[in-house]
């Protein structure tokens, strides 16, 4: 939908000047840095127990190539295509008490752990709509598009531990399986997501370009073979933050009437 509303905008705005205008083209090879997040830690104090939730994100290399065109000074459009992986760790530790059942009416102490690790391969192809101007020496692009991600592959893994004082048997479970396939999942994620993008970029001299970029879409939610549940659904945040440098290897003018 977006897209279709993007090209006629823009093939309007390159048929209908009358006058000469310049067009320039490049291209060339990205790399960077990417993450869903920044960590979090948060503190939660139910009755009868402390609870530490911890989320590391993973910090993953962004390879890709990108080229783009620049219409009238200040008209630019850009399209790539990217490789990522993205993902969490998650660690839920709790403390807490609890009464015996063997009717003394006194309490006993305990530890639950929980650990989770999310890590999904994905392409994605940035297709951006930026305005160009000039400060001082620089020259920046504030830019806004669409971000269509293709999942290849993924994995979600768990284990848990539980440890009482009061001699109780210990309970422990673990598990691990891939989201995108409907032979593990009970209902898989879609291979295909998306994400709206924005951000700035700026051109260093003639061949470098870095940028930086926020990418967000809709909440992804999965569930695993073994539950039916509502509740036992698995989310994942669908957002990016990047920086990327590109190497611009072409300068083609064109002067189109």
């Amino acid at each position: 939908m977006f897209l279709k509303k993007l090209l006629p905008i823009v093939l309007f705005i390159a048929i209908s000047q009358s006058t000469y205008c310049q067009i320039s083209f490049n291209y060339g090879p990205e790399i960077g840095v990417s993450t869903p997040h920044s960590p979090v830690s948060l503190i939660t104090q139910p009755q009868g127990e402390e609870i530490t939730e911890t989320y590391f994100p993973i910090i993953s290399p962004l390879i890709g190539f990108q080229s783009q065109a620049t219409f009238y000074t200040h008209l630019q459009l850009t399209a790539g295509l990217q490789y990522q992986i993205t993902g969490t760790n998650f660690h839920s530790h709790s403390d807490g008490s609890d009464i015996r059942d063997d009717g003394s009416g006194t309490y006993y102490t305990y530890t639950y752990d929980i650990w989770e690790k999310q890590r999904f391969h994905k392409i994605t192809l940035p297709l951006t709509i930026g305005y160009k101007f000039t400060i001082g020496h620089f020259t920046p692009t504030i830019y806004t598009g669409l971000r269509p991600n293709l999942y290849l592959t993924g994995t979600y893994a768990y284990n848990t531990e539980y440890v009482a004082t009061d001699n109780a048997e210990p309970g422990a479970s673990e598990n691990a399986f891939n989201p995108l396939s409907k032979l593990e999942a009970r209902t898989p994620m879609s291979h295909c997501q998306f994400q709206f993008s924005g951000g700035v970029s700026t051109e260093i001299g003639p061949r470098i370009k870095i940028a930086i970029n926020y990418s967000r879409g809709p909440e992804i939610n999965y569930a695993e073979k073994s539950t039916s549940k509502e509740s036992d659904y698995i989310s994942m945040i669908n957002q990016d933050f990047s920086i990327s440098l590109t190497y611009l290897l072409a300068d083609i003018v064109k002067v189109a009437k």
